[in-house]
């Protein structure tokens, strides 16, 4: 079981990353802006929750969550 949601979105300040799963695997979280460059990758062995984009500019981004074989998919939207 690989659950994931991100809230709140969209947002001025930061976004929450909870993280649902069985495996011990560490997961990767990596932020892309619409160009398809990658602004930050961040590699955990945490499985609750975690904050990031305090320091995105705003726009549109898109997160990739994986572990293992597992991935999940978000787009997010940083306001001013």
């Amino acid at each position: 079981s690989f659950k994931t949601q991100v809230w709140p979105n969209p947002s001025s300040s930061s976004f929450n990353l909870n993280i649902n799963s069985l495996s011990n695997e560490n997961v990767i979280m990596s932020v892309f802006d619409t160009d398809g460059h990658l602004i930050s990758n961040l590699e955990t062995s945490e499985k609750q929750q975690l904050s990031f984009g305090y320091e995105l500019k705003s726009g549109l981004y898109l997160v990739i969550v994986r572990q293992g074989k597992n991935l999940r998919n978000f787009k997010i939207i940083k306001q001013q």
